[in-house]
């Protein structure tokens, strides 16, 4: 899933959008991205590895940065994407940086203003209290989490699997064939691979799977076993597995709370 460019101020990107349970496959666009965890906890898989954010806390997704996110039990949260011309000196500071955490918090006065100018899902944004929030945030930011080099600029390599991955998930993939199909030695792209992605293969593949078999446990008229099989599961025992695994809980505890939220 990637970032589609809409409600701009001007030639500057932001978005506010409240979310609930949010989920969403490794994805990766230009922008910067934030989450605030109103209720529950998130877990973010990135270059920062595997962190919970949990109620009253922030994370940062830098530009150009592979992330994942789910819910584990229950999450409410803010989202706000903005672009780096809203804060280009803050852009400048951490293009080809890669941050050592995603998650950190803000003193009380700034969350109360952030709530107040920033955390609007519902209203248009003013330009000049967007630029406030968002310095004021990312100055908290900056004074606890630490940046390094990243060691890797071929991004374009990197879209391309992420495309490849998103349209063949379903078909038993490896990275051997993705490295046929894109041209690439297997060892090189497998080395390529892991400098950017904190997971192991399979288990990127299986959150796209994850991903499909969430929006698939939303009809009701759609079998679990079917469900599984669509979504790129070898067996119902292996999709059982993983799925309660990566979310905390089965297939057919997902398919009730999803079936009851529907309904309410």
């Amino acid at each position: 899933m990637f970032f589609d460019e809409t409600n701009s101020i001007g030639r500057d990107i932001c978005t506010c959008t409240e979310h609930v349970d949010f989920h969403c496959t490794p994805n990766i666009h230009r922008h910067f991205e934030l989450f605030y965890v109103k209720k529950g906890s998130i877990i973010i898989d990135s270059s920062c590895g595997q962190e919970e954010i949990s109620k009253g806390e922030y994370a940062l997704i830098l530009s150009n940065k592979i992330h994942a996110v789910r819910t584990p039990i229950h999450s409410n949260i803010y989202n706000i994407i903005f672009s780096g011309d809203l804060v280009h000196p803050f852009k400048k500071k951490v293009t080809g940086m890669v941050a050592e955490s995603t998650k950190f918090k803000c003193s009380k006065s700034i969350d109360k203003f952030l709530h107040e100018q920033l955390f609007l899902p519902n209203e248009p944004l003013e330009w000049y209290s967007v630029k406030a929030s968002l310095y004021s945030l990312l100055g908290e930011y900056r004074k606890q989490v630490a940046l390094k080099k990243f060691s890797s600029d071929n991004e374009d390599l990197l879209y391309s699997i992420l495309n490849y991955v998103e349209n063949n998930f379903k078909d038993g993939l490896t990275l051997s064939q993705i490295a046929q199909e894109l041209g690439y030695e297997k060892h090189y792209l497998s080395r390529y691979f892991h400098s950017c992605i904190p997971m192991n293969f399979s288990r990127f593949v299986n959150l796209y799977k994850v991903d499909a078999a969430t929006d698939m446990l939303q009809n009701e008229n759609i079998s679990i076993t079917d469900v599984a099989m669509l979504s790129g599961f070898q067996s119902i025992r292996n999709f059982n597995r993983i799925y309660l695994e990566m979310t905390g809980r089965t297939p057919l505890q997902a398919a009730k709370k999803l079936s009851k939220n529907n309904r309410a």
